[in-house]
């Protein structure tokens, strides 16, 4: 349904409103968390907060919530460019894996091989695997796939998770190194904390890599996008 009834004008000024009521909350709240911010362990605010119950006393708990790289104004435009380019670069190729698999993962392809679409990367790529390896339309493309879900699976661990699932906590400019930190519950109230590094060369040709994958990913997925690639998965 269109919203034409509301004026451009109106809805500007509305939002308006709503950033000018944001920032006055900001303002008073910003006196409170400087308290957060200066305090040395987090634990007990942890515990409190997550219902934590058997964490270490020892636990490196230095999660940057408060205040980190993002925070600072001293940051190159190149480092910023780099984190961009290569989430940017993640996410068409992730997308593309999600078209891929949506286009084979149906009930009436396979009975046995269709399972609900995972949210997680690695049951994505363990999901295409048994398409790949166990459906007869698809083994003109096995090796293919099995070449790409080797190299994707290490360069998820390398760049996915830190890049999309942790806090960019500091840049070294000397060593021109990246620290990203993050925190992953592991269940039965257990949090994993993490911290990786990234060279910011390595980080700047991550971007090739990973069009080149998706390059890979295309000779695949041209074939499986058409009518005579469906008519193929459907036979039993």
């Amino acid at each position: 349904m269109l919203v034409s009834a509301l004026p451009l004008a109106g809805f500007v000024n509305g939002l308006g409103g709503v950033f000018s009521r944001f920032f006055s909350v900001f303002a008073a709240m910003r006196s409170v968390s400087s308290a957060l911010r200066s305090s040395s362990d987090l634990r007990p605010v942890l515990r409190a907060s997550f219902g934590v119950r058997d964490m270490p006393k020892d636990s490196p708990l230095e999660l940057p919530f408060y205040s980190c790289a993002v925070d600072r104004t001293d940051i190159p435009e190149s480092v910023y460019a780099a984190i961009g380019e290569t989430a940017m670069a993640w996410a068409r190729l992730e997308q593309h894996l999600d078209a891929v698999l949506f286009q084979v993962n149906k009930p009436q392809h396979s009975a046995t091989l269709y399972k609900e679409h995972p949210v997680s990367f690695t049951r994505k790529l363990d999901l295409l695997k048994a398409w790949f390896n166990k459906h007869p339309a698809l083994a003109a493309h096995k090796e293919h796939m099995k070449l790409l879900r080797t190299s994707l699976k290490q360069i998820s661990k390398e760049f996915r998770n830190p890049l999309l699932h942790s806090i960019f906590a500091n840049y070294d400019p000397a060593s021109k190194t990246i620290t990203f930190k993050g925190m992953q519950s592991v269940g039965a109230d257990q949090f994993r904390m993490s911290t990786s590094t990234l060279e910011l060369d390595r980080l700047k040709r991550a971007p090739l890599t990973l069009n080149q994958a998706n390059e890979i990913l295309s000779w695949i997925s041209q074939d499986l996008f058409s009518e005579d690639a469906v008519a193929r998965l459907e036979k039993p």
